[in-house]
C-alpha cells in the first residue's frame, strides 16, 4: 500500500493525470486517491508514509506502569503473596488491586515482555546466606588473597562435581504426539566423581574418582594439586563438611605449604571454578555414556578444550564478581 501511495504521489505531481485514471492504474478506490491529493496539498508527502497502527490505547498509565514496576521489583512477598514468585494470575491481582484494571491473563504476558520483563529460571538461594559477609569476602578478602600471588603463591579455586552414565537431558525435537526415549546403561547415580582447580593463572588441575568424593579422596586430589603445582598455593573453597573434617585437618597441619581460605557459606556462585566446569557439564548434558573411561575422556576432552581459551576463564571470574584484569 505504500508504493501505491508514493505511485499515486508521483502521478499527482505530475498533474497531468486524472485521479479516476490513477486509481484505475493503481487499483484503489477513487476516493483513496482523492484523500492522498487532500493530504499531499496540506501535509506533504510526509503524510503518506506508511505507520504503524497505534491500537487502543493502554488502561495504564506511563505513571501506573512506572508504579507497577517499582512494586513488582519489591518482590511478590511485599505485595502480600505467599513466595517471591512472580505468576501472570498474581501480576493481574496485583494490577486489580492497585489501579482498579482488569486485564486478561492471556493479555499479561505481552504487558511484561513491553515492560522489559521475561519468563526466567529462578536461581535459588539459601535463607541462611549472609548477603553483607558475602558482599565483604568479593570487595576486601579477595583484594587481600590476590595481594599474595605477588608473594609467589598460586590461587586455587576448587569445587566438586559427579557425573552419572545418563546426565540431564534437555529438550528434542520429535514427531508430534510421539515421545521421544532416550536408552541409558545403568542406574541414574553418580559414577565419576571430579574434583578441580581453576587458578587465577588460568591453570586447570582436575582428578576423576569412582562415585561420590570424601576426605580421603580429596586428600589424593590435593596430593595431586602438589605434584602438579610444585609450590606453595592458595586452596579456596567451601564450607562444606569434608573440608573440614578431622582427617582434613591432621593433613593440612602435615602441609604448610597449602594455606586454606574459605568461601562465604550458602554461596557458590562466588566461586569461579563453579562457572568453569558447569561450562563443561553443559557440553554433555545430553551425553550417554556406556563406561566410565568413555566418561573420563569426554571430561578431559572438555577441560583441555577450556585451557586454551583463557578469554571465557577470565569470564569465569567476572561472572563470580571477582576483581581480575588479566589471567595472571
Amino acid at each position: 500500500m505504500a508504493e501505491r501511495r508514493y505511485e499515486g504521489v508521483r502521478l499527482l505531481e505530475k498533474g497531468k493525470v486524472r485521479q479516476a485514471e490513477i486509481a484505475r492504474q493503481l487499483g484503489v478506490s477513487p476516493a483513496a486517491v482523492c484523500i492522498w491529493a487532500r493530504k499531499l496539498k496540506k501535509h506533504g508527502k510526509e503524510s503518506l508514509n506508511a505507520r504503524r497502527a497505534s491500537g487502543r490505547p493502554s488502561n495504564l498509565t506511563g505513571e501506573q506502569k512506572k508504579e507497577l514496576l517499582k512494586k513488582m521489583s519489591a518482590g511478590a512477598l511485599a505485595s502480600g503473596f505467599d513466595t517471591e514468585r512472580w505468576t501472570l494470575a498474581r501480576v493481574q491481582a496485583l494490577i486489580k488491586k492497585e489501579f482498579g484494571v482488569h486485564y486478561h491473563p492471556n493479555y499479561m504476558s505481552r504487558l511484561l515482555h513491553d515492560l522489559g520483563w521475561s519468563v526466567q529460571k529462578p536461581e535459588t538461594r539459601a535463607m541462611e546466606r549472609d548477603e553483607e559477609l558475602i558482599l565483604a569476602w568479593v570487595s576486601k578478602d579477595w583484594n587481600r588473597i590476590k595481594k599474595t600471588q605477588r608473594l609467589g603463591a598460586e590461587i586455587v579455586f576448587e569445587d566438586e562435581f559427579g557425573i552419572s552414565y545418563t546426565e540431564t537431558v534437555s529438550t528434542t525435537w520429535a514427531p508430534r504426539g510421539q515421545t521421544p526415549y532416550l536408552k541409558r546403561v545403568g542406574k541414574y547415580r553418580r559414577e565419576i566423581s571430579t574434583m578441580a582447580g581453576l587458578t587465577i593463572s588460568g591453570k586447570i588441575y582436575k582428578k576423576h574418582f569412582e562415585g561420590s568424593i570424601n576426605s580421603v579422596k580429596l586428600i589424593q586430589g590435593l596430593e595431586h594439586f602438589r605434584r602438579q603445582i610444585r609450590r606453595a598455593f592458595i586452596l579456596i573453597w567451601d564450607r562444606s563438611q569434608t573440608h573440614r573434617s578431622k582427617l582434613m585437618k591432621e593433613y593440612l597441619a602435615k602441609h604448610p605449604e597449602i594455606h586454606i581460605e574459605f568461601l562465604p557459606a550458602y554461596a557458590p556462585e562466588v566461586n569461579p571454578e563453579e562457572f568453569c566446569h558447569g561450562n563443561v557439564k553443559r557440553k554433555v548434558k545430553n551425553a550417554v555414556f556406556t563406561s566410565k573411561p568413555e566418561i573420563r575422556k569426554k571430561l578431559d576432552n572438555r577441560f583441555a578444550s577450556l585451557r586454551k581459551r583463557p578469554t571465557v576463564l577470565l569470564g569465569c571470574f567476572h561472572h563470580a564478581g571477582l576483581a581480575l584484569k588479566q589471567l595472571w
